[in-house]
């Protein structure tokens, strides 16, 4: 499974052990059937413009404590890329090795935002390099 690390900015080469899948009209999997230590989750997205997946992820994150890598699937564009991250995605699965430059570009572009999410772990300072 090829992944864009959206922390990095990197294309990775990665096969997920048995990650827990679900799609975004799932609701999200018991606290007990999560993955622990270094486990992965991967939400597919049906269609780009469905938010739940984005929903998902941030809950993961904030109520449910995750803190291994989520995935985002499916049908997802490189214009969404900086919403990912900060909802909690942490990779994006690549099918076209074409569309990586499409991805890094989208990461590069936004220097700044109205809304703030200083206290959460996967905001970006403007230092940070990409």
């Amino acid at each position: 499974m090829k992944l864009f690390d959206l922390a990095s900015a990197d294309l990775v080469l990665s096969i997920v052990d048995s990650p827990v899948e679900f799609g975004t009209a799932d609701p999200i999997p018991p606290v007990d059937d999560l993955p622990k230590d270094g486990g992965s989750i991967v939400i597919t997205f049906a269609k780009f413009s469905d938010g739940r997946g984005l929903t998902h992820a941030r809950r993961l994150r904030a109520e449910f404590g995750f803190t291994g890598p989520i995935i985002a699937a499916g049908h997802i564009i490189p214009d969404q890329a900086e919403f990912l991250w900060r909802c909690g995605f942490s990779h994006v699965v690549i099918i076209d090795d074409a569309k990586v430059p499409q991805w890094k570009y989208a990461l590069s572009v936004i220097p700044s935002r109205f809304q703030t999410i200083l206290d959460s772990p996967h905001s970006r300072c403007l230092s940070q390099p990409h």
